[in-house]
This record gives structure tokens, C-alpha cells and sequence, in this order.
């Protein structure tokens, strides 16, 4: 049996073990809220951090779009702008500097008005635009004609979106430059036209040439079946017949001659004979050759040729040509009793002839066309025959000598028509 003294020695002992057990847990316990603790605080500051870098990366690619705005409002091709809903400039792109000639600080605070961009037909439209923007509304694209700050215009295409910028309303504006896009537009329209009118006239050519071909052949084939028909023919009458032959033979030849000329000068096949010629001799010719058509017309015909002249280089045939077909056109449109001049002029590096005449005269409108091929003038195609070949015969073979041709004329007074030679 154990003594009292073992037995107190044991519960002393047992005591002071509970009590250092309880001492290691607390220590124990202690730690592990302190390392708690510290993870918390660690676990805690981290998440503050990634907090940090999230939001500092968030204000990167805030700052990296707006950027990304700004450079493609600022380089876009277009003329970009914002206004107010008074119409006053907020803020304009490079292409809006271009368009309007206006600097960006002259154009913020200013307005279409203000600055006078719009003229005054286009501000009812504008107007009406703007009050649509107060509403909401997006508006375009509608065309318009600005000033610019030169003073020259400009067509453009405009359209407006309203918005917001921080809860203030303002409109963004693009304008797209039209100019070039118009002006193309035009010219075809214009080519199209163009190409309707050379249709008639070529429908009409046609419808001539068939009256002119036909005629002299009609007459030759009907007198020549005369004088075959009939053999007891007295020869007067014979020679008579004979000599209209001749004529109506002649007249098809100069015709056909003057397509086919026009033919190669088109197709750049002309050959020009080039030779030293009498210009004065030559016009001489030409002048009499026409004296009995002058005579049934009753007109004057005068010659104004100097006693001599420096001669010139060119091909006989075809400024003979253009002496005929100006002066057949000077006695043509030219009424009874009226008067045709011929002259010849020494210049200083060039010869130059003209004929004129107190005929019809040609209107204003028509004068820049008169050398185009088939080109007739209306208020006279339907009174006076005609292919409309004949002066753009003349504009090239003339043109091909190197020289020029000038008309003048006024309606109701006459014309006159001029060409140059160049000397040898």
C-alpha cells in the first residue's frame, strides 16, 4: 500500500503536469491565431494589391481607347466635327481643316453661320437639320454647297448623329467632300447626252447623204437613158444633157472625196503633198470657178488679193479644198443681193485668208460646235442642204498644215471665217 506521502507526492506531481499541458496548449493556441492572423493579413493585403494592378490596368486600356479615338478621329478621312444644338464648333478634325480652309482654334466657337460656310440658300435646310438633332434625331445624308475660306465651294455630303458628352447634348457631324464625285457624275451625264445628240446627228447625216447621193444619180441616170433612148438627138441638145452629166458627175465626186478625206484625216491616214504654192494664183481660181453661182444669187463677189506674197509650203489639193467648201458655204447661206469677200493677207510668220459674207450669221450657242462632225445648226438644217462635214474638213486639213481656223459671226449681219498658214 502506498504511504500518504507517495500518494500527495503523485497528486503534486500530476498537478504540476496539468498545469504545464495547459500552459503548452495556450502557447499553442496562441501561435496558431497568430499565423491565422498574419494569413488574413497577407491573404488581405494580396487581394488589395490585385485590386490595384487590376484597376491600374483598367485605367490602361481606358487611356489606350481613347487614344485609339482620338487618332481615328483626328486621321479619318472624312471631316469630322462636333457642335452644340446652337450650331457652335466644338472640336473638328484635320479633313474638317481641309475642307473648310479654317484652322481648328478659328473654327471652335465659330458656326456655318458665323464663319459664313453655308450660303444663304442653304440655310433653311441646315436649319431644319439642326432642329431634327434636337429632337434625337439623326439626319443625312443630305448635300450641300459650302464656302470655303478662300472662297471657293465645295460640294459635300453631310450627316449628323446627336449624342452625349457627360449628359450634355452635342452632334457629331461628318462631311464627306462630293466635288470630284459630282463633277464625274456630270461629265458622264454630259457624254451621255452627247452621245444621244451624235446619234441624231448621225440618223440625220444619214437621211442627207441619201437625198445628196440620189439626187445627182437620179438626174444622171434618167438623162443618160434620154440620150441612149433617143437617137435623132439634135446635138445641142445632146451637149445640153452631156454637160449636166458632167456636173451632177462632178458634184458625187466632190462628195464622195470630201467622206473619204474626212475619213483618213480621223483615222490619221492623210498624206499631205506638201509643195511651194501661189496661195494668191490659187484663190484666184477658186474665186472665178464660183462667179456664175455669185451671179444667179445676185451677190458681189469681191477679191481682196495683194500683188505678191511669200509662198507657202502645203498641199494644193486640200487648200483647195478648203477655198471651195468656204466660199460654197459664204455664197450658200448668203441671201440675194447680199455680199461675199475673199482675202488673202501677208503677216509676219504666217499667211492668212478669209471669207466673208452679210449671210444669216450663226447664233452664239452654236459657234463652239460648228467644226464638229455632222454638227448642223438647227434653225437652219431644215432651209439649207447640207452633211455637216464640210468645216470639219477644213479644221483638219488646216490644222494638219499647222495652222488655224477662227470664225466670227453675228446673227442677222454674217460670218467670216478665217484660217492660217504657216511659211516656208
Amino acid at each position: 500500500m502506498l504511504s500518504v506521502a507517495a500518494i500527495i507526492a503523485v497528486v503534486v506531481l500530476a498537478g504540476v503536469m496539468v498545469g504545464r499541458m495547459r500552459d503548452l496548449r495556450e502557447q499553442l493556441e496562441r501561435q496558431i491565431a497568430l499565423r491565422q492572423s498574419a494569413e488574413e493579413v497577407i491573404q488581405k493585403g494580396g487581394e488589395k494589391y490585385a485590386g490595384i494592378a487590376e484597376r491600374k490596368q483598367m485605367d490602361e486600356e481606358l487611356m489606350s481607347s481613347q487614344e485609339r479615338l482620338k487618332i481615328l478621329f483626328e486621321y479619318a478621312p472624312d471631316a469630322y466635327y462636333l457642335n452644340d444644338l446652337k450650331g457652335e464648333f466644338i472640336d473638328g478634325n484635320r479633313a474638317a481643316e481641309e475642307l473648310t480652309g479654317y484652322k481648328r482654334e478659328e473654327l471652335i466657337g465659330g458656326s456655318f453661320l458665323k464663319l459664313n460656310i453655308l450660303p444663304r440658300a442653304e440655310i433653311l435646310k441646315a436649319a431644319a437639320l439642326l432642329a431634327r438633332n434636337m429632337l434625337g434625331q439623326p439626319t443625312g445624308p443630305d448635300e450641300f454647297i459650302l464656302n470655303r475660306k478662300d472662297g471657293s465651294q465645295v460640294s459635300v455630303e453631310i450627316r449628323t448623329f446627336p449624342t452625349k458628352i457627360k449628359g450634355k447634348t452635342v452632334v457629331l457631324g461628318i462631311a464627306r467632300d462630293i466635288t470630284e464625285r459630282k463633277r464625274r457624275a456630270r461629265e458622264l451625264e454630259e457624254a451621255n447626252e452627247r452621245m444621244k445628240e451624235l446619234d441624231r446627228m448621225k440618223s440625220h447625216f444619214l437621211s442627207n447623204i441619201s437625198h445628196e447621193l440620189r439626187t445627182p444619180l437620179a438626174s444622171i441616170k434618167g438623162f443618160t437613158e434620154t440620150i441612149l433612148g433617143e437617137k435623132a438627138m439634135d446635138e445641142k441638145n445632146r451637149q445640153e444633157f452631156l454637160q449636166i452629166i458632167k456636173e451632177d458627175t462632178e458634184r458625187l465626186t466632190l462628195l464622195i472625196n470630201r467622206l473619204l478625206n474626212l475619213s483618213r484625216i480621223e483615222v490619221g491616214k492623210i498624206k499631205l503633198k506638201k509643195q511651194k504654192i501661189d496661195l494668191i494664183e490659187e484663190t484666184r481660181e477658186v474665186i472665178s470657178s464660183y462667179g456664175s453661182q455669185a451671179r444667179i444669187k445676185n451677190l458681189v463677189l469681191e477679191s481682196n488679193l495683194p500683188g505678191e506674197l511669200h509662198p507657202v509650203y502645203a498641199d494644193p489639193e486640200y487648200i483647195k479644198e478648203v477655198l471651195i467648201q468656204l466660199l460654197e458655204n459664204a455664197i450658200k447661206f448668203t441671201e440675194e443681193y447680199g455680199k461675199v469677200a475673199v482675202s488673202v493677207m501677208d503677216q509676219s510668220s504666217q499667211v492668212e485668208v478669209s471669207v466673208s459674207d452679210t449671210g444669216v450669221g450663226i447664233p452664239k450657242g452654236d459657234l463652239p460646235h460648228i467644226f464638229e462632225k455632222f454638227y448642223k445648226v438647227e434653225r437652219l438644217a431644215e432651209e439649207i442642204s447640207g452633211l455637216g462635214i464640210g468645216l470639219p474638213l477644213v479644221k483638219s486639213i488646216i490644222e494638219a498644215h499647222g495652222g488655224k481656223v477662227e470664225v466670227e459671226s453675228e446673227v442677222g449681219k454674217g460670218s467670216k471665217f478665217s484660217f492660217t498658214l504657216p511659211k516656208e
